[in-house]
Protein backbone atom coordinates (compact mmCIF):
# COMPACT_ATOMS: atom_id res chain seq x y z
CA UNK A 1 0.00 0.00 0.00
CA UNK A 2 1.06 3.60 -0.59
CA UNK A 3 1.14 4.35 3.12
CA UNK A 4 3.69 1.69 3.97
CA UNK A 5 7.43 2.08 3.94
CA UNK A 6 9.49 0.43 1.20
CA UNK A 7 9.68 -2.86 3.10
CA UNK A 8 5.88 -2.82 3.61
CA UNK A 9 5.88 -2.09 7.35
CA UNK A 10 5.97 0.88 9.70
CA UNK A 11 7.92 -0.01 12.81
CA UNK A 12 6.19 -3.40 12.89
CA UNK A 13 2.73 -1.84 12.41
CA UNK A 14 0.92 -2.50 9.14
CA UNK A 15 -2.44 -1.68 7.61
CA UNK A 16 -4.75 -4.64 7.44
CA UNK A 17 -5.30 -6.06 3.97
CA UNK A 18 -8.93 -4.94 4.04
CA UNK A 19 -9.68 -1.89 6.17
CA UNK A 20 -13.35 -1.06 6.90
CA UNK A 21 -12.70 2.69 6.68
CA UNK A 22 -13.20 3.15 2.90
CA UNK A 23 -16.57 1.37 3.00
CA UNK A 24 -17.69 3.34 6.05
CA UNK A 25 -16.59 6.62 4.43
CA UNK A 26 -18.60 5.86 1.31
CA UNK A 27 -21.67 5.10 3.45
CA UNK A 28 -21.35 8.41 5.30
CA UNK A 29 -20.76 10.29 2.06
CA UNK A 30 -23.95 8.86 0.58
CA UNK A 31 -25.82 10.11 3.66
CA UNK A 32 -24.79 13.65 2.69
CA UNK A 33 -22.58 14.21 5.74
CA UNK A 34 -19.18 14.29 4.02
CA UNK A 35 -19.69 16.81 1.22
CA UNK A 36 -16.64 17.79 -0.79
CA UNK A 37 -13.67 16.42 1.12
CA UNK A 38 -15.11 17.11 4.59
CA UNK A 39 -15.26 14.71 7.50
CA UNK A 40 -12.91 11.99 8.67
CA UNK A 41 -12.97 8.61 10.40
CA UNK A 42 -10.42 6.62 12.31
CA UNK A 43 -9.75 3.45 14.25
CA UNK A 44 -7.08 2.24 16.65
CA UNK A 45 -5.13 -0.66 15.16
CA UNK A 46 -2.38 -1.22 17.76
CA UNK A 47 -1.78 -0.48 21.42
CA UNK A 48 2.00 -0.92 21.53
CA UNK A 49 3.12 1.32 20.06
CA UNK A 50 -0.24 3.10 20.08
CA UNK A 51 -1.26 3.53 16.46
CA UNK A 52 -4.35 4.91 14.78
CA UNK A 53 -5.45 4.57 11.17
CA UNK A 54 -7.22 7.69 9.83
CA UNK A 55 -8.45 9.00 6.51
CA UNK A 56 -6.06 11.25 4.60
CA UNK A 57 -6.78 14.93 4.09
CA UNK A 58 -8.23 16.30 0.86
CA UNK A 59 -9.77 13.06 -0.46
CA UNK A 60 -13.46 12.88 -1.47
CA UNK A 61 -14.85 10.24 0.85
CA UNK A 62 -16.74 8.39 -1.88
CA UNK A 63 -13.41 7.85 -3.66
CA UNK A 64 -11.39 6.82 -0.61
CA UNK A 65 -9.26 3.68 -0.94
CA UNK A 66 -6.94 1.86 1.44
CA UNK A 67 -4.07 3.82 -0.11
CA UNK A 68 -5.67 6.97 1.35
CA UNK A 69 -5.30 5.88 4.98
CA UNK A 70 -2.53 7.18 7.22
CA UNK A 71 -1.03 5.68 10.39
CA UNK A 72 -0.45 8.14 13.25
CA UNK A 73 0.92 8.03 16.78
CA UNK A 74 -0.80 9.05 20.03
CA UNK A 75 -0.16 12.75 19.32
CA UNK A 76 -1.65 12.52 15.84
CA UNK A 77 1.73 12.66 14.11
CA UNK A 78 2.07 10.45 11.01
CA UNK A 79 4.44 7.54 11.36
CA UNK A 80 7.48 7.61 9.10
CA UNK A 81 7.47 6.18 5.60
CA UNK A 82 4.04 7.33 4.43
CA UNK A 83 3.01 9.49 1.51
CA UNK A 84 -0.44 10.56 2.75
CA UNK A 85 -1.23 13.59 4.92
CA UNK A 86 -3.57 12.81 7.83
CA UNK A 87 -6.76 14.78 8.42
CA UNK A 88 -6.45 18.14 10.16
CA UNK A 89 -8.58 16.78 13.02
CA UNK A 90 -6.27 13.82 13.68
CA UNK A 91 -5.11 15.14 17.07
CA UNK A 92 -8.73 15.32 18.26
CA UNK A 93 -9.46 11.76 17.13
CA UNK A 94 -6.45 10.58 19.09
CA UNK A 95 -7.46 12.56 22.18
CA UNK A 96 -10.99 11.13 22.10
CA UNK A 97 -9.83 7.55 21.79
CA UNK A 98 -7.27 7.84 24.54
CA UNK A 99 -9.65 9.63 26.93
CA UNK A 100 -12.72 7.45 26.35
CA UNK A 101 -11.20 4.06 25.54
CA UNK A 102 -13.02 4.08 22.19
CA UNK A 103 -11.49 2.21 19.28
CA UNK A 104 -13.04 4.27 16.49
CA UNK A 105 -14.19 7.86 15.86
CA UNK A 106 -16.44 9.31 13.16
CA UNK A 107 -16.54 13.03 12.36
CA UNK A 108 -19.15 14.37 9.93
CA UNK A 109 -20.62 17.73 8.89
CA UNK A 110 -24.30 16.89 9.34
CA UNK A 111 -26.59 19.92 9.01
CA UNK A 112 -28.94 18.55 11.67
CA UNK A 113 -26.42 18.74 14.51
CA UNK A 114 -25.31 22.25 13.58
CA UNK A 115 -28.91 23.47 13.65
CA UNK A 116 -29.53 21.66 16.95
CA UNK A 117 -26.47 23.36 18.45
CA UNK A 118 -27.85 26.72 17.30
CA UNK A 119 -31.08 25.99 19.17
CA UNK A 120 -29.43 24.51 22.28
CA UNK A 121 -25.88 25.93 22.54
CA UNK A 122 -25.52 24.65 26.11
CA UNK A 123 -26.25 21.08 25.02
CA UNK A 124 -29.02 19.33 23.09
CA UNK A 125 -31.60 17.87 25.54
CA UNK A 126 -33.23 14.55 24.65
CA UNK A 127 -35.68 12.64 26.81
CA UNK A 128 -37.83 9.53 26.55
CA UNK A 129 -36.89 8.72 22.94
CA UNK A 130 -36.47 5.12 21.84
CA UNK A 131 -33.64 5.99 19.44
CA UNK A 132 -31.47 6.98 22.42
CA UNK A 133 -30.74 3.25 22.61
CA UNK A 134 -28.78 3.77 19.39
CA UNK A 135 -26.29 5.76 21.46
CA UNK A 136 -26.22 3.06 24.11
CA UNK A 137 -28.38 5.19 26.43
CA UNK A 138 -31.54 4.64 28.44
CA UNK A 139 -34.59 5.50 26.33
CA UNK A 140 -36.53 6.58 29.43
CA UNK A 141 -33.95 9.00 30.82
CA UNK A 142 -32.81 12.54 30.11
CA UNK A 143 -29.66 12.97 28.04
CA UNK A 144 -27.88 16.14 27.02
CA UNK A 145 -25.56 15.93 24.02
CA UNK A 146 -22.64 18.27 24.79
CA UNK A 147 -22.02 21.26 22.51
CA UNK A 148 -18.67 23.04 22.29
CA UNK A 149 -17.60 26.04 20.20
CA UNK A 150 -15.54 25.53 17.08
CA UNK A 151 -11.83 26.25 16.81
CA UNK A 152 -9.21 25.87 14.08
CA UNK A 153 -6.68 25.12 16.83
CA UNK A 154 -6.94 21.36 17.36
CA UNK A 155 -5.25 21.49 20.76
CA UNK A 156 -7.82 24.03 21.93
CA UNK A 157 -10.73 22.11 20.40
CA UNK A 158 -9.45 18.90 21.99
CA UNK A 159 -9.44 20.57 25.41
CA UNK A 160 -13.01 21.79 24.95
CA UNK A 161 -14.25 18.40 23.77
CA UNK A 162 -12.60 16.56 26.67
CA UNK A 163 -13.91 19.13 29.15
CA UNK A 164 -17.44 18.52 27.84
CA UNK A 165 -17.06 14.73 27.71
CA UNK A 166 -19.68 12.77 29.63
CA UNK A 167 -18.71 9.10 30.19
CA UNK A 168 -22.16 7.81 29.26
CA UNK A 169 -22.59 9.95 26.11
CA UNK A 170 -20.50 8.76 23.12
CA UNK A 171 -20.77 11.96 21.10
CA UNK A 172 -20.21 15.70 21.07
CA UNK A 173 -21.41 18.46 18.76
CA UNK A 174 -19.07 21.23 17.61
CA UNK A 175 -21.03 24.40 16.89
CA UNK A 176 -20.99 25.59 13.26
CA UNK A 177 -18.93 22.55 12.36
CA UNK A 178 -20.38 19.07 12.89
CA UNK A 179 -20.20 16.21 15.35
CA UNK A 180 -17.93 13.46 16.65
CA UNK A 181 -19.24 10.05 17.67
CA UNK A 182 -17.21 7.10 18.86
CA UNK A 183 -17.50 3.43 19.70
CA UNK A 184 -15.84 0.06 20.18
CA UNK A 185 -15.37 -0.30 16.41
CA UNK A 186 -16.10 1.57 13.20
CA UNK A 187 -19.53 -0.04 12.79
CA UNK A 188 -20.67 1.15 16.22
CA UNK A 189 -19.27 4.64 15.65
CA UNK A 190 -21.12 4.91 12.32
CA UNK A 191 -24.34 3.57 13.85
CA UNK A 192 -24.12 6.12 16.66
CA UNK A 193 -23.53 8.90 14.14
CA UNK A 194 -26.71 7.89 12.31
CA UNK A 195 -28.65 7.80 15.57
CA UNK A 196 -27.35 11.23 16.58
CA UNK A 197 -28.44 12.73 13.26
CA UNK A 198 -31.93 11.20 13.66
CA UNK A 199 -32.23 12.49 17.22
CA UNK A 200 -31.09 15.98 16.20
CA UNK A 201 -33.64 16.05 13.38
CA UNK A 202 -36.38 14.98 15.80
CA UNK A 203 -35.41 17.63 18.36
CA UNK A 204 -35.49 20.35 15.69
CA UNK A 205 -38.86 19.21 14.34
CA UNK A 206 -40.38 19.07 17.83
CA UNK A 207 -39.03 22.51 18.62
CA UNK A 208 -40.65 23.86 15.46
CA UNK A 209 -43.93 22.27 16.49
CA UNK A 210 -43.41 23.04 20.20
CA UNK A 211 -44.37 19.44 20.96
CA UNK A 212 -42.49 17.40 23.53
CA UNK A 213 -39.44 19.66 23.43
CA UNK A 214 -37.50 20.20 26.68
CA UNK A 215 -35.91 23.35 25.26
CA UNK A 216 -37.75 25.71 27.61
CA UNK A 217 -36.35 23.84 30.61
CA UNK A 218 -32.78 23.82 29.33
CA UNK A 219 -30.56 26.89 29.60
CA UNK A 220 -29.21 28.41 26.40
CA UNK A 221 -26.11 29.84 28.07
CA UNK A 222 -22.93 28.73 26.34
CA UNK A 223 -20.70 26.73 28.67
CA UNK A 224 -17.31 26.56 27.01
CA UNK A 225 -16.66 30.03 25.67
Amino acid sequence: MACKSEDGALGGIEHESSSPLPRASARLYRAGWMRGTSGNISRVIASEPWTMEITASGIPKDQLTEADLVLVDELGNPRAGQSGRPSAETRLHSAICRATGAESVVHVHAVSVILAADLWPAGVPLEGIEQLKGLGLDADGMTVIPVVPNSQDMEELSRWVLAAYQPNVPAVIVANHGCYAWGADIQQAVDRTESLDWLAQLAIARCQLSVGSPASEHTTERRYR
